[in-house]
């Protein structure tokens, strides 16, 4: 276990260094093999869940429904993000962030945002070879949700509804919708 906190020490230090270098986070499209990484964030963001790596791996199978991406550091996945089409594959199509992740001692730092931002550009790309456009994101997060400015700046959205009593308490929707020429 001792390991592990080292180990932990050392990535928080090689991510510092990195971003105050400016260097940029090495944003990846996640592979089958980081499935067991994304679970274990997915764990510590999301305690209340259950079968954790059974969800991921599941969710991960339905691409190209669904996409995940992922921040990786020495080998370590330190965040995940999931991006899903909301209303099945049409010309115009609605792309979901259904979910985030960064483990809890990697917060703080702007991985967040660097990854909403860099995975839509990513994800952006899947839908065009899909010869589908973009036409609206949508993003729902608790009431309170701090993440809710990281969503408006990163993505430009916009609340436009509240769902009273949704879940573990109010869910906020977030909306943006794209000109397409």
């Amino acid at each position: 276990m001792k390991l592990y906190f080292s180990n932990i020490w050392l990535l928080e230090q090689f991510y510092s260094l990195v971003t105050s270098l400016e260097y940029n986070v090495r944003i990846l499209k996640a592979e089958k093999n980081h499935i067991p990484g994304i679970a274990l964030i997915y764990k510590k963001c999301f305690p209340r869940e259950s079968m954790h790596r059974e969800w991921i791996a599941s969710t991960y199978a339905s691409f190209p429904r669904a996409s995940y991406f992922i921040v990786e550091i020495e080998g370590e996945v330190v965040a995940y993000i999931l991006w899903c089409f909301k209303n099945g594959f049409r010309e115009q199509s609605i792309l979901e962030l259904e979910q985030i992740g960064v483990a809890p001692e990697f917060r703080g730092k702007g991985i967040a945002k660097d990854l909403i931002k860099k995975s839509f550009e990513l994800i952006s790309a899947e839908v065009s070879r899909l010869n589908l456009n973009i036409k609206s994101i949508i993003v729902t997060t608790r009431e309170g949700n701090h993440a809710e400015a990281i969503y408006k700046s990163a993505l430009g959205v916009e609340r436009v509804a509240l769902i009273k009593g949704y879940g573990s308490g109010d869910e906020v929707i977030l909306l943006k919708s794209i000109e397409t020429s």
